[in-house]
């Protein structure tokens, strides 16, 4: 076995002033970017483990027709749609029965880790949620470059001429948000007299939403990937341009089995009784897509 926890290996997790900012950090950072996709449902008692999802082009126009006049034709019904497929993200522990004994932080017994797991679910989730950014129709942003205020209005731009939001959303790398506030710092004429833009350089509540600007909100997230030298963000349509599904298990079974609020993420324990120690798995099983891709811009830039 590896990676058990244990009383020689635990010193810097039974230093209380550690644990507490990683408590902090953890109780902050649940879970943004679950919050700003669509959710489309859960696979539970539906017998499929799929969930497909019908898409209906709306932008239609009547058209003008003369009295005893015929209609020019029919117009038909554009229609797509997109699947999602839950599959599992999981964090297992074990852990010595000596450390629960010693150790009264509240980590090292099974309830208070499994609450503990849920924080690397979630960033298991964000993952899933960042690589789709590539994904989005065209890019803004330049390829070995900082990013900079003006390449966000472009994108912003672009969105509105596809006709997306009006609540638009900004998730891109810590690195990728230096930079924009640098530029941000430099910005010379009626900008930077923007109460708004002011405040991006100011606010900041906790350490994943960083401020708005209107109708646009700014993320963080470390998990933004990175491909060639460049990080690659995005600027998408808020509770639109993402969808998700989840696969909750039934709640009735066999051994023991804690769910988190909602009943969706859930911990299962046991024990190996040769070794005294307690065993712990943390489940979500979870799936994410691009609903539709001209709701989004992956924004590029350089990863310093």
């Amino acid at each position: 076995m590896a990676n058990e926890v244990y009383v020689s290996s635990s010193g810097d997790l039974l230093q209380t002033e550690v644990l507490a900012q990683e408590l902090e950090m953890l109780l902050h950072t649940r879970p943004h970017l679950r919050g700003l996709c669509k959710f489309q449902g859960d696979t539970r008692g539906t017998n499929s483990d799929t969930i497909k999802v019908r898409q209906v082009d709306d932008d239609d126009i009547a058209e003008s027709v003369a009295e005893g006049a015929d209609v020019s034709g029919n117009t038909a019904i554009t229609d797509s749609s997109y699947t999602l497929v839950p599959s599992r993200r999981v964090i297992k522990r074990e852990m010595s029965d000596l450390l629960s004994g010693v150790s009264d932080l509240g980590l090292h017994n099974p309830v208070g880790l499994a609450q503990y797991n849920f924080g690397a679910v979630m960033r298991a989730f964000d993952a899933i949620v960042t690589a789709l950014f590539p994904s989005f129709t065209g890019s803004q942003g330049t390829s070995g470059a900082a990013l900079t205020w003006t390449d966000v209005l472009l994108a912003k731009q672009t969105l509105r001429e596809r006709e997306n939001g009006p609540d638009l959303v900004w998730v891109g790398h810590s690195e990728q948000w230096s930079d924009i506030e640098n530029d941000i710092v430099g910005l010379a004429g009626p900008q930077q007299y923007i109460e708004g833009i002011q405040g991006l350089s100011l606010d900041a509540k906790g350490p994943n939403f960083v401020g708005a600007v209107g109708r646009m909100e700014f993320y963080t997230s470390n998990q933004v990937t990175q491909s060639g030298g460049d990080h690659r963000g995005a600027l998408f349509a808020k509770n639109s341009a993402i969808a998700y599904a989840e696969g909750s298990p039934n709640p009735v079974a066999m051994g023991q089995r804690i769910f988190s609020p909602g009943g969706v993420v859930y911990s299962v324990f046991d024990i190996n009784g040769d070794r005294a120690n307690s065993l712990l798995w943390t489940n979500y099983f979870v799936a994410a897509g691009i609903a539709q891709a001209a709701m989004g811009i992956t924004m590029l830039s350089v990863d310093d």
